[in-house]
């Protein structure tokens, strides 16, 4: 995961202190929002293509005077005004490093899943023989890498495909990211179950965020417990109408005394 590079002098940093002037109390948060929200979605430059004043003051959750607070930003230097967008300043310099990580990290995952989808596709029957000496061994140890891996099929569902990969993103996000032989442990435990369920699984562990895979969960129902009331005789109801009536009269008696 990339991070911001952040001065320690920013709180001091004049900038930071005319904003706070400009925009009052805790203006020198903003900055930061800013700068979150641009790695986040705007890490190649930097630019905000299209957007209004107003619209960054939203996202940066900004509740005071309208195009105030993006107003003095670009006074004091944090944004800058150019035609149609406003972009952050020196933003290349100081936090390009974050689009470079981000391609390397997107090449470094195709890379992964591709040596994943060509070890399902290496020979790995034994029947096979040999064209030359080392054949045989090399077949023996495709055919123990591949114990580890799903059946061929399940590499070609879309479905599970895509679920695997953003079971990976969530790992990165996490901060767990899968080694190979994590995802070697993965496969060999999606093995022993059916596509649709291991799919599942999968599913499961991202909406948790949970590093494992594991057994689907079934969820308990419970259902109410109702007690059924026996009627009551007509005797009964007698009783309880004149103990009633009685309680009701001598209520009345004291009301009148």
């Amino acid at each position: 995961m990339a991070y911001l590079n952040f001065d320690p002098n920013y709180f001091e940093h004049p900038k930071t202190r005319r904003l706070v002037g400009l925009t009052g109390e805790r203006g020198e948060i903003y900055p930061i929002r800013l700068w979150c929200y641009c790695s986040k979605y705007h890490a190649e430059n930097g630019k905000f293509i299209n957007y209004s004043a107003e619209e960054i003051e939203a996202i940066l959750h900004w509740g005071g005077e309208k195009n105030l607070l993006v107003n003095s930003m670009t006074k004091v230097g944090f944004l800058n005004k150019k035609g149609n967008h406003y972009e952050v300043n020196d933003w290349k310099e100081h936090e390009g490093h974050i689009i470079n990580y981000k391609k390397r990290s997107k090449i470094a995952a195709k890379a992964r899943w591709d040596k994943i989808k060509n070890k399902s596709n290496a020979p790995s029957n034994a029947k096979d023989k040999p064209k030359h000496p080392n054949q045989a061994s090399n077949q023996a140890s495709n055919q123990a890498s591949n114990q580890a891996l799903p059946n061929q099929h399940y590499l070609q569902d879309k479905k599970f495909a895509k679920s695997f990969e953003d079971y990976l993103e969530m790992r990165k996000k996490i901060r767990k990211p899968a080694t190979n032989r994590a995802i070697d442990l993965v496969f060999n435990k999606l093995n022993e179950f059916p596509i649709e369920t291991a799919t599942k699984m999968l599913e499961q562990s991202i909406i948790n965020s949970w590093q494992g895979i594991f057994a689907l969960r079934v969820p308990i129902k419970i259902e109410p417990k109702i007690e059924k009331l026996e009627p009551i005789n007509e005797e009964e109801h007698k009783k309880v109408s004149a103990l009633i009536h009685e309680t009701a009269v001598k209520m009345k008696e004291k009301v009148n005394a």
